[in-house]
């Protein structure tokens, strides 16, 4: 699923770039702290931040691994956590296999798509642990675990409950981000389209113009087609490239629609529509996986004393 050297990476870009330089002092649960920026986030409003991309499909995968080395390969945690690879069968634009769409690097830093809600929640929760195991070894708490196991992983949970053995105690309130699917409110928070802009990103902003003119989100012209076909080739496109909004985020606006915290609707449009076609006060049904529907996280920041 991924190479030893994609999954260190991924771990590092992931789990240690948290910013701890000052941005404001905010209070959790009556405790004032100081407020920093979660890994590949960008600061919505106090204590609310949003990932600057959609989860791509090596972030995805660093999560894949993670599950098949901790379970094995027949365990239903790792089995239930694969996208539907079939998805790209019942399109009829596009040939690609969904096995090489997940696991070519060439699509490594595209959106992951055929996931379920429940399989992005899960994601996201098992995001938050890694980056807060990750936070508690960069301050000491923690000794690295070297091949984790059913038993021996750590998860907040089992930190709550007082079953994970640490290094010293924590003598002060233990800050972290808590990673989630947003909210249909959320979304339109951080999708900025409440800001002037029709469709939440300014069109003269150069990154942005080029596609406004043409009218399309992401749809590829005949001639970039041509161009490609020695190519692997997706109609969607790096999670770094297209549109970025007022709140520096890149494809609230097009290449896959991101699902919501509520079953059955995503929002923000995808590569299957026009601009004309969006209306960002409507949803998008999602009520199966498919091949135009992605996620992205938002945080929040959280505090836990323990005295383990």
């Amino acid at each position: 699923m991924m190479d030893k050297i994609n999954v260190i990476f991924c771990i590092i870009f992931l789990t240690t770039t948290v910013s701890f330089s000052q941005k404001e002092m905010i209070h959790l649960n009556g405790i004032e702290v100081e407020e920093f920026l979660p890994p590949n986030m960008v600061r919505i409003d106090t204590n609310f931040y949003a990932d600057k991309t959609e989860v791509t499909n090596m972030f995805y995968k660093e999560y894949l691994y993670w599950l098949k080395t901790t379970y094995g390969t027949l365990a239903s945690e790792f089995i239930d956590a694969i996208p539907d690879l079939s998805v790209w069968t019942f399109q009829p634009y596009f040939e690609l296999d969904g096995q090489t769409y997940l696991e070519d690097p060439e699509f490594n830093d595209f959106p992951v798509v055929g996931v379920t809600l429940e399989q992005a929640k899960a994601y996201s929760e098992w995001r938050t642990d890694r980056v807060a195991e990750m936070l508690l070894i960069e301050l000491g708490y923690l000794k690295p675990i070297k091949e984790s196991t059913p038993e021996n992983y750590f998860s907040l949970e089992k930190l709550k409950a007082g079953t994970i053995a640490l290094l010293k105690p924590l003598d002060s309130n233990f800050i972290y981000p808590l990673f989630y699917i947003p909210t249909s409110k959320e979304w339109d928070k951080i999708a900025a389209i409440n800001e002037g802009y029709l469709y939440g990103v300014d069109p003269r902003d150069s990154n942005n113009k080029k596609l406004v003119e043409n009218g399309y989100l992401l749809i590829h012209t005949q001639e970039a087609l041509d161009e490609s076909k020695e190519q692997l080739y997706s109609p969607t496109q790096s999670v770094v490239h297209g549109c970025i909004n007022k709140n520096g985020l890149y494809h609230t606006l097009g290449n896959v629609s991101e699902m919501v915290d509520q079953p059955g609707i995503a929002k923000g449009g995808d590569w299957m529509h026009l601009f004309k076609d969006i209306n960002f006060r409507s949803n998008v049904e999602q009520n199966i996986p498919n091949c135009w529907t992605g996620f992205r996280n938002v945080s929040r920041l959280e505090i836990m004393s323990t005295t383990n």
